[in-house]
């Protein structure tokens, strides 16, 4: 398989939901390693594993006071955090239990990168404020992973209890609906909160540091992530309350 075929294979599938610095960036070099990945007999779950390595050493050398290299590592983490995905794809879909490892690296890695970012900038510029700061955008993240997932859990617990059968869901992509003024600016900020999106933006702003530039750039970063992540998840959480979203999800996906 060559790899175009491959790319077809295991991206397209992914296309309209990545962000546009997975789609442009990342999966521009995670098909090689998933062409490398596929001569062995490695499982994706092996991969998410030896991905945790990069993801863990990012932390502490950020802790070390080494930012831009442990962003860096950052970036190791986030590109085999695509390669598990489409070696899952190309071995006809991947396990559940690979899926739940994915998402459990996911919840391991962020909130210690956010944490030590916050702690080091607290340290090195002398503002103890900091150091909330990124504790803040590490909960944030947490909760913006665990809203869903506890949404996912509520709705197997109820399948389970009713035992129902679920239909047959056909996957498609919705065109969206015209929204307010407000709610554009809360998808703005719900975007800001993504992963893909903190990612350049902050290893650009430590490049920059790494070159002479001020930390001031770097801190906007964490501190208007930690801002928008702080005022979204509860927003989140409120709406799938408020208009019973889960409950509309089971009498959906029940036949």
């Amino acid at each position: 398989m060559t790899i175009l075929e491959l790319r077809r294979k295991v991206q397209e599938p992914r296309r309209a939901y990545d962000t546009f610095y997975s789609r442009h960036v990342m999966r521009r070099f995670s098909i090689y390693f998933t062409f490398l990945f596929s001569k062995t007999n490695l499982s994706p779950t092996t991969v998410t594993f030896l991905s945790l390595i990069p993801g863990l050493i990012a932390p502490v050398r950020i802790s070390q006071g080494h930012i831009l290299e442990g962003l860096i590592w950052v970036h190791g983490w986030y590109l085999l955090d695509h390669v598990d995905g489409e070696l899952a794809r190309l071995k006809s879909g991947g396990s559940v239990t690979g899926l739940f490892f994915d998402t459990i690296a996911n919840a391991i890695v962020m909130p210690l990168v956010f944490w030590s970012l916050g702690l080091t900038l607290a340290r090195i510029e002398g503002q103890p404020l900091l150091s909330g700061v990124g504790l803040a955008a590490a909960y944030g993240f947490l909760m913006m992973l665990l809203i869903p997932c506890c949404e996912t859990d509520a709705l197997m617990e109820s399948f389970r209890r009713t035992g129902v059968v679920l239909k047959k869901i056909e996957p498609g992509i919705s065109l969206p609906a015209k929204s307010s003024l407000v709610k554009r600016f809360f998808s703005r900020m719900h975007l800001y909160t993504t992963f893909p999106v903190f990612l350049p933006l902050a290893t650009t702003a430590a490049l920059a540091a790494k070159l002479g530039a001020s930390l001031f750039w770097l801190e906007a970063v964490l501190i208007s992530y930690a801002i928008c992540v702080t005022l979204v998840w509860p927003l989140v959480l409120a709406k799938t309350i408020r208009s019973r979203k889960t409950d509309k999800k089971f009498s959906e996906w029940v036949a």
